[in-house]
């Protein structure tokens, strides 16, 4: 069946299209900082009248705008913020446990793992990971796994799902198996943002081998929002862009950008999709509010369920911790 949404749908058609999704539901959005697209998909899912709206973000001063937003499009819309800089485990840790000691928090409907970085000079985070490994990927890997609880105590009432905020970016590169945190040397950040966005789509894979189908709990889902302009393209300069757009696209970077260029409401829309549409079948990563399988946009070596089981193990060895279905 076609779907009824495409490049050019807003996150407000897909909540007003799809209410009955939002409507009473708990959902849990990282990277809320004004002016993103975590913000905007925050914002939106308020017009949805959700019971609860969960935000966790780098602090309480950076989300206030995205908070009053959500109280403004709907007073009656609870919000609770939890501050993690996602570049500290022990700082998602610390959130999660927040989070699950909540006694008004019983279940969380969505997981909308948003946040994230692009293509910053090279750094490790406080526990030794480049740091777009760990933010894009680490952080949510180890948020997500801690909430499982949460997630999968919506019973009766539908599977919870679980949102990727992957990027075409993923076709740049796999995962640099003998050298994940760049050790040795050979960083672009290009290749390090490949890699980044590659294991979301990974994770992805492996959350639906181990909770989905007969397994039961959750769905999840991957996507690439499309070229928005927001304060994540902060560390992208010439040269990257443009080598990033023929490497992926075989396009110059006008020609990319030309094609690929949305509002931050357009950029929310494939979010909105990938955590309340019912009718998404036939793969896991998304583009343009529909699922899309072909190589220019997501490729191979990310959908592989070979490298997804050696993820997720790699993970949890860096994450320090063990997590079974």
């Amino acid at each position: 069946m076609p779907s009824q949404f495409g490049f050019s749908t807003e996150g407000a058609d897909v909540v007003r299209a799809l209410r009955t999704k939002v409507e009473g539901k708990t959902f849990l959005i990282t990277g809320p900082t004004p002016g993103s697209i975590g913000a905007e998909t925050a914002a939106t899912l308020a017009s949805g009248a959700p019971a609860c709206i969960i935000l966790v973000g780098r602090s309480l001063s950076s989300a206030q705008a995205t908070i009053d937003r959500i109280r403004t499009t709907d007073e009656n819309v609870k919000v609770k913020f939890f501050e993690a800089d996602l570049s500290s485990l022990a700082a998602v840790r610390k959130a999660a446990d927040a989070i699950l000691a909540s006694a008004d928090i019983p279940v969380i409907h969505a997981v909308i793992n948003n946040a994230g970085i692009m293509v910053p000079p090279f750094s490790l985070t406080v526990d030794g990971f480049e740091s777009q490994f760990a933010i894009n990927h680490l952080s949510h890997f180890l948020l997500t796994n801690k909430l499982m609880p949460r997630l999968l105590a919506t019973g009766a009432g539908g599977k919870a799902r679980v949102v990727n905020v992957s990027s075409i970016g993923n076709c740049y590169g796999g995962i640099n198996w003998d050298d994940v945190q760049f050790a040795r040397g050979g960083y672009t950040p290009q290749r390090a943002y490949g890699q980044s966005k590659t294991a979301q789509v990974l994770f992805t894979v492996a959350l639906n081998r181990r909770y989905g189908g007969a397994r039961g709990g959750i769905e999840s889902f991957a996507l690439d929002p499309g070229s928005v302009q927001t304060g994540l393209a902060k560390h992208i300069t010439a040269e990257i862009a443009a080598d990033m757009a023929l490497k992926i696209t075989g396009k110059s970077l006008a020609e990319a950008r030309a094609a690929r260029r949305k509002t931050v409401q357009q950029g929310c829309a494939t979010s909105l999709v990938a955590a309340l549409d019912p009718t998404l079948e036939g793969g896991i990563f998304l583009v343009d509010c529909e699922i899309a399988n072909g190589p220019d946009a997501v490729a191979p070596w990310s959908l592989d369920e070979a490298a997804a089981d050696r993820c997720w193990k790699l993970s949890e060895e860096l994450v320090g911790e063990t997590f079974h279905a």
